[in-house]
């Protein structure tokens, strides 16, 4: 016998809407309705085929974005709403941070100043972060009363208070030259590219004749202040009356694949049906709070790392799957089982955690100089992940291992 209340007239929808039990918009379930329309709270796609999965404007039937079967996409335009754009693992950001920025502050001097004795000119403030370094470049067109003077160029640092001719000094510079020629003097890169504190300086521009003669600074006279990039370490070696030891050391960045990996359940036993996969946590109906470990190849780093100091180290990640939609907690600790995939787990587990791992995704882990410190010296080969903090799904994640395609990388900054 038919429904007395059909939801369908052939296959056409002749209710406003059929929804699941669940359905609470923008919360829960899922609505398909009449008019075309449709929400879905929780959606898997799988896409195959060389199409993959398009987007068609319906004005014109133009393809204006898509996603194919490898995961690769194409839009017109992005529009990020928030900070968390990754590259290869990495926050944008942290990329362009490593950029310089170029000029962040420039003045001109806009009118002829004359006198004895040193003598303020033109002054420019700029806020300094403490972990960047900064070039400041002048050009100062300049003449005397008396033919053959010289000149000198003064920069001084009143820091947050008006500066003036007794304020502490950046840098001064010689110009020798000649009655009424202008001169151009730029500071060298690197002659005063350091050594600022956090906050605000307001920088002197000062000026003399180095004879006690009447100078002139011309308008059109400038300062250039620019940051050039990161603080960097100070690696040179005096070689005044020969000393200074050694060579200088050098700063290297380089990235290692990983050599194995492997999931273990909670006793400690590798599970071989995973291969190579990395997960940890607890899946529900498995009924094990099970981690991972990733080793490395101690020849490799060794070749690298012997004798170096660590600057920095980090681990890039990729996580194909979290049980949770919107990402989970990636639990971190060390290892140091050597160049082959164990039978049984061992390791430092919970060293640090990484929340808000997308799903998928791949994150870049800042894992700390100390860590990275214990890998050039042989006391640590390979990180664990897991076992979850709890058996909250939060943690129950899976990594692409060894083999896979995008498998464990180390990243180091060193010394040597």
């Amino acid at each position: 016998m038919p429904f007395d209340d059909p939801i369908l007239g052939g296959n056409v929808l002749i209710r406003d809407a059929i929804r699941s039990p669940n359905y609470l918009s923008g919360t829960s379930g899922w609505s398909i309705n009449a008019d075309g329309s449709a929400e879905f709270t929780n959606v898997q796609i799988v896409v195959t085929g060389n199409n993959g999965l398009q987007i068609i404007r319906t004005s014109d039937g133009a393809l204006v974005g898509s996603i194919d079967s490898d995961g690769n996409a194409s839009f017109n335009s992005v529009n990020i709403a928030s900070n968390q754009l990754y590259v290869n693992g990495a926050l944008i950001g942290d990329m362009l941070n490593l950029l310089p920025r170029g000029i962040i502050a420039r003045g001109t001097l806009p009118a002829n100043d004359s006198g004895t004795g040193e003598r303020a000119a033109l002054e420019l403030a700029f806020t300094a972060d403490a972990t960047r370094l900064y070039e400041m470049n002048v050009q100062a067109p300049m003449s005397s009363d008396v033919n053959d003077d010289t000149f000198k160029i003064f920069l001084r640092d009143g820091g947050a208070s008006a500066p003036t001719t007794s304020s502490p000094l950046l840098a001064d510079r010689n110009m020798a030259g000649g009655q009424s020629l202008y001169y151009g003097v730029h500071a060298a890169p690197g002659f005063y590219v350091s050594g600022f504190t956090a906050g605000q300086h307001r920088v002197l521009l000062s000026y003399s004749s180095a004879a006690g003669n009447t100078a002139t600074i011309y308008s059109g006279a400038n300062l250039l202040i620019k940051d050039i990039g990161p603080l960097i370490p100070d690696t040179g070696v005096s070689r005044i009356a020969g000393g200074g030891g050694g060579s200088p050391v050098q700063t290297y960045t380089n990235s290692f694949g990983a050599y194995w990996s492997g999931t273990y359940s909670a006793g400690g036993a590798y599970i071989s049906q995973y291969g190579n996969e990395a997960i940890q946590g607890q899946s529900p109906g498995f009924g094990q709070n099970i981690k991972s470990m990733i080793g490395w190849f101690s020849g490799t780093l060794g070749a690298y790392l012997s004798g170096a100091t660590v600057l920095s180290c980090s681990v890039t990640l990729y996580a194909n799957h979290w049980y949770n939609n919107n990402g989970g907690t990636a639990v971190i600790g060390t290892h140091n089982a050597g160049d082959t995939r164990p039978g049984s787990f061992s390791g430092t587990t919970n060293r640090l955690q990484r929340a808000g791992w997308p799903k998928p995704g791949k994150i870049t882990v800042d894992l700390g100089a100390a860590i990275g410190q214990e890998i050039a010296n042989g006391t640590t080969s390979g990180i664990t992940l897991g076992p979850g903090i709890t058996t909250g799904n939060v943690y129950y994640g899976r990594f692409d291992g060894v083999g896979f395609g995008n498998p464990p990388v180390l990243n180091f900054t060193y010394e040597r």
